[in-house]
């Protein structure tokens, strides 16, 4: 079945500048909060020196953190924030990579042109299991990109008290905060579900699921959590890119449709998951980014795979949502002219008949063609190819679609698993447009 879509208009300017604008794209972590990491340390850690990314203290701490993360005990306990030198680790090398997880997220989301959530002036946010404050920070920037006088009202609650101290040193720029009003909070996630209380816009849930014990009821929890949103508030559920816990969380999202719950991300229907018993595939995002020089520089003697981040994720919302989508998820109607989109340059495009899709793999070269599973919006299991001869400026977005990402392409009919591209169809990738996030500064690129 051959899918046309747009025809390309060549742009020579925006051809040429590909390679400057995606790797413009790739996300960076702030340097702000790299000078905010370094001076942590240096606080905190006097025996790493006044540069505490090149104490051989802090390799072998974050070597101890890696075998620490393997111990299931040390890590349900989640004894290492009670250890200072695993806190350190922690910090200098995973706290980067999780602050940048939810920014990702809510970017997504932001794309999306979700209005009904992102047009508020303040917000409560709650990050339960907050740890020093990763998916804190990371929400922090998000919305001081999108909307500078924007209030924040954040509730950092964890079962330990150790990392709060940490977080009020970092929290400790009144000018840069001046916004942001922070409750540390002591308590464990079952006693914060059945509390009564203030409602909020965001509860968050970063790598939190492991750590709860067997006997509590998973979706008993997550329902109850779901009664301290607001009526267009969401729950952003974060796990590792591992099988088991994907495989756990769509357990999860199986039930809780069951529930009243709208699934908003990543799936793009509410029905059974079509991976639920696939042995091979398993639903997590992995996103190419730019670490930060101390990243690398320690990653120097750690061989770790730092250049992309890779994490599982469910967003929920409760069905009676206001402004929650109905149907296929759709992307915005509006594309700057500038971006480096594979459709015709104008201000204003009518893509109202674009489905989308969102990537379960790799492009797979085959003999004579390349190859992606994907999974659309009914929720079935799409094979779509490109034969090698037909690769062209307008479909070439294609070869670098990744793990997750969610992209574009014109609703015809749909009535084959296999569907093939031709010279002429071209591919929106939401995740390479510029204009989408608020992350990247707008107009940088002409």
């Amino acid at each position: 079945m051959q899918l046309h879509v747009f025809n390309h208009v060549k742009n020579k300017k925006t051809t040429e500048n590909t390679e400057r604008r995606r790797e413009f794209l790739k996300m960076k972590f702030p340097l702000y909060y790299q000078r905010v990491i370094t001076e942590s340390l240096r606080t905190y850690y006097p025996e790493l020196g006044n540069n505490p990314v090149a104490s051989p203290h802090l390799h072998k701490w974050i070597w101890e953190l890696s075998e620490a993360l393997r111990n299931e005990n040390l890590y349900k306990q989640g004894m290492y924030y009670q250890q200072r030198e695993l806190t350190a680790a922690y910090l200098a090398f995973l706290f980067p990579q999780s602050f940048m997880k939810i920014n990702a997220i809510l970017n997504e989301l932001y794309s999306l042109n979700n209005t009904a959530f992102f047009e508020h002036d303040q917000y409560h946010i709650a990050d339960i299991g907050c740890g020093i404050g990763a998916s804190t920070f990371g929400t922090i920037e998000f919305f001081k990109a999108m909307k500078k006088d924007i209030v924040l009202h954040f509730d950092a609650i964890d079962y330990n008290k150790e990392p709060f101290e940490l977080m009020r040193e970092m929290s400790k720029d009144s000018n840069y905060f001046r916004n942001t009003n922070f409750a540390f909070i002591h308590n464990d996630i079952e006693k914060i579900a059945s509390r009564s209380g203030r409602k909020c816009d965001i509860i968050i849930l970063s790598l939190v699921l492991g750590e709860i014990e067997s006997k509590i009821s998973i979706i008993a929890l997550i329902r109850k959590l779901m009664k301290h949103l607001t009526e267009t508030g969401m729950l952003i559920i974060i796990e590792p890119a591992l099988q088991e816990s994907s495989k756990n969380l769509i357990l999860l999202r199986n039930k809780l449709i069951s529930y009243n719950v709208s699934i908003l991300s990543p799936c793009l229907n509410e029905q059974p998951c079509p991976l639920t018993y696939s042995a091979q595939h398993w639903c997590y995002r992995e996103i190419a980014w730019t670490p930060p020089a101390s990243m690398e520089y320690l990653n120097r003697k750690l061989f770790r795979e730092i250049n992309t981040l890779k994490f599982s994720y469910l967003v929920i919302a409760n069905n009676t949502r206001k402004g929650c989508r109905g149907g296929p998820m759709r992307p915005p109607n509006k594309i700057d002219a500038n971006s480096d989109i594979p459709f015709q340059a104008e201000k204003e495009l009518d893509l109202k008949n674009l489905y989308a899709f969102r990537a379960i793999s790799f492009p797979k070269k085959q003999k004579g063609e390349y190859i992606i599973k994907a999974c659309d919006s009914s929720c079935t299991i799409r094979v779509i190819e490109l034969l090698h001869k037909d690769i062209t400026d307008a479909n070439k977005q294609f070869l670098e679609l990744s793990r997750g990402d969610l992209f574009f392409l014109l609703d015809t009919a749909l009535s084959e698993a296999t569907i093939r591209l031709s010279s002429g169809t071209g591919i929106y990738n939401l995740q390479i447009c510029k204009h989408l996030s608020p992350f990247i500064p707008r107009g940088s690129i002409k």
